[in-house]
């Protein structure tokens, strides 16, 4: 209920003016009806709010301003929003993860070598957005993630699989150095990753055999997401393999939209193949609609609208 959303958002804004929280929640819901051009100037006033008072919330006020120029297009504009929100970072681990933020968002307009060219320059500063060692691996294992999966979508092969081996070494020197770290775990995170790797270039028999070992340990998990990467990957090696009906075996009710917008494009391609069209059109729409910034959206929401307007 919109209406009912801004009659609150409106009380707040009256009760508490300077409160840069209050414009948030109030430019949250135009954004989430995609109303992007009234939320800018929200979020602008949100910002103009922080200026004003000098309030510490003026980062968090600049990151979701990018993030709601980005949506409406404005792209460049989003670009010097994520730097004003890095330069004032309170750590050096907030930059490194609004960098990240500047990294994604490149996907949202298929620029992976932008993209690209943020993380590598991410790498040069690791050490010094880390706090500790420990901290130095885990950014830089998460900086060749997400190299890896944009070079994997980016049909980089030889580039996407040296990044997925930089992926492991530097979790694994982690693991090294914290035996309380799980074992098992990493194992069935490199498993799950290389599967999906090899899924993306064609691979669907090595793909298996690895999701094969990925199984062995998940299904000692007491969680009920515990299958979801190998359901997920599953299903799309059988929509790449052109056999949609096998592939909704494996999207089961938990590969939904609101958990996972990466895969329930693929369960969305696979429900359309088997003329379910209009369980299709509802996910598709859901991912072209989310007005967040993610990986998985940035992949996704572009593809979800070209789906719609087929």
């Amino acid at each position: 209920d919109k209406s009912k959303a801004i009659k609150y958002a409106e009380e707040m804004l009256r009760v508490r003016p300077k409160a840069p929280n209050a414009h948030q929640f109030r430019a949250n819901i135009e954004r989430q009806h995609s109303n992007f051009e009234e939320a800018n100037k929200l979020y602008q006033k949100m910002v103009d709010v922080c200026n004003e008072t000098g309030s510490t919330a003026k980062s968090t006020a600049l990151i979701i301003s990018a993030h709601n120029l980005l949506f409406s297009g404005q792209l460049e504009n989003s670009m010097t929003r994520y730097d004003e929100a890095i330069a004032i970072s309170s750590t050096p681990q907030t930059a490194h993860n609004l960098k990240l933020y500047k990294a994604v968002a490149n996907l949202f307009y298929d620029k992976y070598y932008n993209g690209l060219d943020v993380l590598d320059e991410m790498i040069k500063d690791v050490g010094e957005t880390s706090t500790s060692k420990q901290a130095v691996n885990q950014n830089t294992a998460q900086i060749y993630w997400n190299k890896m999966m944009m070079q994997g979508h980016n049909q980089q092969k030889s580039e996407a699989f040296k990044s997925l081996a930089k992926f492991k070494e530097y979790r694994k020197r982690n693991l090294d150095m914290n035996e309380k770290l799980d074992v098992d775990g990493y194992n069935a995170t490199n498993y799950a990753m290389e599967a999906w790797m090899h899924t993306l270039f064609g691979d669907y028999d090595k793909a298996k055999s690895l999701l094969a070992k990925h199984y062995d340990i998940a299904k000692t998990w007491e969680s009920a997401g515990a299958f979801d990467n190998y359901n997920g990957i599953y299903g799309m090696i059988y929509v790449m393999q052109g056999n949609p009906k096998k592939a909704l075996e494996y999207f089961d009710d938990r590969i939904d939209p609101g958990n996972y917008q990466y895969y329930s494009y693929f369960k969305a391609l696979a429900l359309k193949a088997t003329q379910k069209e209009d369980e299709a059109k509802e996910m598709f729409k859901y991912i072209a609609n989310y007005n967040f910034l993610s990986w998985e959206v940035g992949l996704t929401r572009n593809l979800a609208q070209k789906e719609l307007d087929s």
